[in-house]
């Protein structure tokens, strides 16, 4: 593990410069160490989770809902495969049983009263087509959301002086934590929202 591998543990300063650059090696890691961007995108949704602003839960719920519709999508195509590879082994209570646990599952319904490879075919092009355009769909939300916010530049030392001024006399210390730096500039923000109430 790189010595920054935690939001609870890598400096504010590090984690926006990583944020900005994409250069991962200012985790700290080992020489030839793998998986730094899965490092840091680990400590970039806990950040994102801790800031608990609207963006943030808007970006969390849209890749959440694309995750389940993805195992939704490979789980269908798995059990299809299954009955279709093996149906001439499938006796007919085994076949229910299966279009029921897809209908439970999945929320797909299989017409068991028809030709089974029409059947199969439908599924396949009709609900499994639906899941791909939701899927489409989320992917499209999901890099509106981030382009939009692409553009934005952060400045850190800005917001530390921001936050240094609305919580003064108290000092901040331009190297704290990523964690020490969020509750900072959550209770700048309580302050101002408490001032010009």
């Amino acid at each position: 593990m790189p010595k920054y591998n935690s939001y609870d543990n890598i400096p504010a300063k590090v984690f926006f410069n990583i944020l900005d650059s994409k250069n991962y090696q200012l985790l700290k890691p080992k020489p030839k160490e793998k998986g730094l961007e899965a490092v840091f995108m680990a400590i970039y949704d806990e950040w994102f989770i801790k800031t608990d602003n609207e963006e943030a839960k808007e970006y969390l719920t849209l890749r959440n809902e694309l995750v389940v519709l993805q195992n939704k999508l490979n789980g269908v195509k798995a059990v299809l495969y299954h009955i279709y590879k093996n149906k001439h082994i499938l006796t007919d209570e085994m076949y229910l049983q299966l279009c029921e646990s897809i209908k439970k599952g999945f929320g797909i319904y299989v017409n068991t009263n028809t030709d089974f490879y029409d059947e199969m075919k439908r599924v396949l092009q009709s609900e499994v087509g639906c899941i791909k355009d939701d899927i489409s769909f989320k992917e499209a939300e999901l890099n509106d959301l981030v382009e939009k916010n692409k553009g934005k530049k952060f400045n850190y030392f800005a917001v530390v002086d921001s936050i240094a001024n609305a919580l003064a006399p108290r000092i901040i210390n331009s190297d704290m934590l990523l964690a020490e730096f969020v509750e900072a500039e959550k209770s700048a923000i309580k302050k101002s929202l408490k001032n010009t109430a």
